[in-house]
């Protein structure tokens, strides 16, 4: 996901917060459109227990994601969790592979 994006942050208000600024104007390699909805989406699958795309790795570690239209995705880490958890989302977020929207998106394998 890192490479789509053009800065991170950690929130000056909101410590548990990670913000990322996504790169304006992205697009996949079959044309379709890259912007926080599709980011916001593709990192909420990996939350997701029941999608063939979620991973045990960030599993406790996220509680809410939330996109900002149309260039900024919010993470914000669960309470409870040690700031050292936090301080390496952003790394861990690199692992992220980010699928267009497309007919296929719902489909598991």
């Amino acid at each position: 996901m890192l490479g789509l994006a053009t800065s991170w942050r950690l929130d000056a208000e909101d410590r548990r917060t990670w913000v990322f600024s996504l790169r304006p104007c992205g697009r996949f390699h079959d044309g379709s459109p890259f912007d926080a909805v599709v980011c916001g989406r593709n990192f909420a699958s990996v939350l997701d227990q029941g999608a063939p795309q979620f991973d045990a790795l960030h599993e406790g570690q996220v509680d809410v994601v939330e996109s900002v239209p149309p260039d900024t995705i919010a993470t914000r880490r669960a309470a409870g969790l040690r700031m050292v958890m936090n301080a390496d989302l952003h790394v861990r977020a690199r692992r992220l592979s980010m699928l267009p929207d497309s007919p296929f998106r719902d489909v598991r394998v």
